[in-house]
């Protein structure tokens, strides 16, 4: 494959001696373990995921496989929003937990509450009034599940 042109971000990718062009964008990879940006990877513009979609990747500072999550150039989900999410604990065992199911928070002043929903998820922060008896599962089908502890 030849690189023929970058137009807006997008590259036009010419595979040799095919005679046809293929346009792909370059998603950048973020490291949920360790929030440091991962190895980049071309997209075909039809090939592309949802703002923010996990990738099991290999992590060259963690040394290990893990799930990096996709930032593309002109995407909703940002760089500033992974840091964020990361920041504040939104991912638990290399999966993010989806908003809907973070618990409630009324604590106005606390640094973790996002629109009433606590986003410590992975409870690196003890804030004082959120309850720490429970366990994260995560679920065979890839969703995750709070298990009260016994």
């Amino acid at each position: 494959m030849s690189l023929i042109g970058v137009i807006m971000g997008e590259f036009l990718v010419s595979k040799k001696g095919s005679g046809y062009l293929m346009k792909t964008t370059i998603s950048e990879f973020y490291c949920v373990e360790c929030g440091k940006k991962g190895i980049p990877i071309a997209r075909k513009l039809g090939a592309q995921r949802e703002a923010g979609h996990l990738k099991s990747l290999w992590c060259v500072y963690c040394q290990k496989q893990t799930n990096h999550a996709e930032i593309r150039p002109f995407g909703t989900y940002t760089v500033e929003d992974f840091k964020e999410e990361f920041e504040l604990g939104r991912f638990v065992n290399g999966h993010k937990y989806p908003i809907a199911d973070l618990i409630d928070c009324t604590k106005i002043e606390c640094p973790y509450n996002k629109d009433g929903k606590c986003w410590n998820s992975n409870d690196s922060y003890k804030c004082g009034h959120k309850p720490y008896n429970h366990d994260v599962v995560l679920l065979p089908n890839g969703k995750m599940k709070v298990e009260d502890r016994i």
